[in-house]
C-alpha cells in the first residue's frame, strides 16, 4: 500500500515540476518559444479556459510519468527524481519512443499498441 502512496506523492511532485517548467517558459526564464506557443498559444480565437486546460493536461501527464517512474522504487520516495521527471517528461517520452523506433522498424502507433499489450 505504501508503494501506491509514494507513487501518488511522486505524481503530485511531478505535476509541480511540469508547472514549474511551464512557469519558467511563460515568464521567459528559459527559451522555448515553440513549446510555449503550443501550451499557451497567442491566437485570440483560443480563450483562457482552453489555454488553462492545456497547461493542466501538461501537468497531469508530467505527474503520470513521475508516477510510473516511482512504482519500481517501492518504499523509497524519490522526490528529486519525480520533480525532474515531471519537468522533462516530453524529452524522456520522445527518447524512449525514438530508441524503440531505432530498434524496430514499427510505427510509433504499433509500438504503443505493443506496450499496451494489444
Amino acid at each position: 500500500m505504501a508503494n501506491w502512496q509514494h507513487s501518488a506523492w511522486a505524481a503530485m511532485i511531478g505535476g509541480a515540476g511540469s508547472l514549474a517548467y511551464f512557469s519558467a517558459l511563460f515568464f521567459g526564464f528559459i527559451q522555448g518559444e515553440e513549446i510555449l506557443a503550443k501550451l499557451w498559444p497567442t491566437v485570440r480565437s483560443i480563450n483562457w479556459y482552453a489555454k488553462a486546460l492545456r497547461v493542466i493536461w501538461f501537468m497531469l501527464i508530467g505527474g503520470a510519468v513521475a508516477f510510473i517512474f516511482q512504482l519500481p522504487q517501492g518504499e523509497n520516495l524519490a522526490p528529486i527524481q519525480a520533480f525532474i521527471v515531471g519537468t522533462t517528461w516530453p524529452t524522456i517520452v520522445s527518447q524512449i519512443l525514438t530508441t524503440r523506433q531505432a530498434e524496430s522498424p514499427q510505427t510509433i502507433k504499433d509500438q504503443i499498441a505493443g506496450l499496451l499489450g494489444k
